[in-house]
């Protein structure tokens, strides 16, 4: 049985902050009976209730990064408000917020985007990226690499959302993220409208006026990363 999602459209984009340290609570009630009285004084005994433990939503992270060297001296990116996730797990919705990276050794600066949510995937999603894309591509070594997803669309996501990528300042691109799970592995789509598979094989996608290629970085546990530079 397909598994139905909530799609939410918020007509102001909006970044919402979420701290990313789950908290757990826990409350201790105490129960006090008397026992009846015979022939010696009444006594008292005490039970403990077992301890209520809430759980926090997941944090789930994107990284996008930029090199040095690369023409690239910022990446921004700005939630829109508007996203899809399965029903079952829209209670655990916290939104998404963006934290920019200080730039450090042979980087330039990013940012990792933060989406507060439970995963559990259905079609909804999927479609939700889909709708707002002309071309995506996927964080995925366990399956060749994003090249092995750029002909393809997922079936399924756990959650969907679209923003804009903001480059250099003053390049502003309309996107879509969503992640999903493969062999075990969460992974991440991204594209937009407009964007285009590039002529040599050095980049995984290029921005609709070409001016930056966006591709996943390479290397083993990388599934949650992207790699951004001009061209």
């Amino acid at each position: 049985m397909a598994i139905a999602a909530l799609t939410v459209t918020s007509a102001v984009g909006c970044s919402t902050s979420q701290s990313v340290d789950p908290l757990h609570s826990q409350s201790m009630a105490s129960l006090s009976r008397t026992a009846s009285p015979v022939s010696t004084p009444t006594s008292s005994a005490t039970q403990t209730a077992t301890p209520l433990v809430s759980s926090s939503p997941s944090v789930n992270k994107m990284v996008i990064n930029a090199g040095a060297g690369t023409g690239i001296s910022s990446v921004q990116f700005q939630f829109s408000g508007n996203y899809s996730i399965t029903s079952s797990e829209a209670s655990s919705w916290g939104g998404v917020s963006y934290e920019p990276i200080t730039p450090l050794g042979n980087t330039n600066g990013g940012g990792t985007v933060l989406v507060t949510a439970n995963r559990s995937h259905s079609a909804p999603p999927a479609q939700f990226l889909q709708s707002n894309t002309t071309l995506a591509i996927c964080t995925n070594s366990t399956a060749g690499g994003s090249s092995a997803c750029r002909d393809q669309w997922p079936s399924d996501l756990n959650f969907a959302f679209t923003g804009t990528l903001i480059i250099n300042g003053t390049n502003s691109y309309p996107v879509a993220i969503g992640q999903g799970n493969v062999s075990g592995v969460n992974n991440w789509w991204l594209g937009g409208p407009g964007f285009q598979i590039p002529t040599v094989t050095d980049y995984d996608m290029t921005t609709p006026d070409k001016k930056f290629a966006i591709s996943r970085t390479n290397g083993g546990g990388q599934d949650y990363t992207w790699f951004v530079q001009a061209i």
